[in-house]
């Protein structure tokens, strides 16, 4: 890169040195949750840029991932979250009727026994 003058340097050392203050603050966050070993600062910052506003009519609706609602909650920032995301144990969804159905112990002699009926 080529640098005109002093003040050039200045301003490319000086935005140089708010990105490594950011950066190492970052790092410092993720370290206080123990998040470090699963985000780096890449990571969380690429998490909070996945954002997206949506713009249609004059209406504006922003769209929270789950990612970032997670993260943020894990960071106990509550940008995009709230205490209750970070209380809320993970959990499974349950659909339809997932409860009725046959286990796969179940299952195994009815598809050899349709096999067997199959092939004979």
């Amino acid at each position: 890169m080529h640098m005109h003058d002093d003040a050039y340097v200045m301003g490319h050392m000086f935005i140089t040195f708010l990105a490594m203050l950011i950066r190492f603050n970052i790092l410092k966050m993720l370290d206080e949750v123990d998040l470090l070993s699963t985000y780096s600062p890449e990571d969380a910052l690429d998490i909070y840029a996945s954002m997206k506003k949506i713009i249609a009519d004059a209406d504006i609706r922003q769209i929270i991932l789950k990612d970032v609602r997670d993260l943020d909650a894990k960071l106990k920032l509550f940008i995009y979250s709230t205490q209750e995301d970070l209380d809320r144990p993970l959990r499974v969804k349950k659909r339809g009727r997932s409860q009725n159905l046959p286990t796969i112990h179940e299952l195994i002699p009815k598809f050899t026994e349709l096999e067997y009926k199959i092939y004979h």
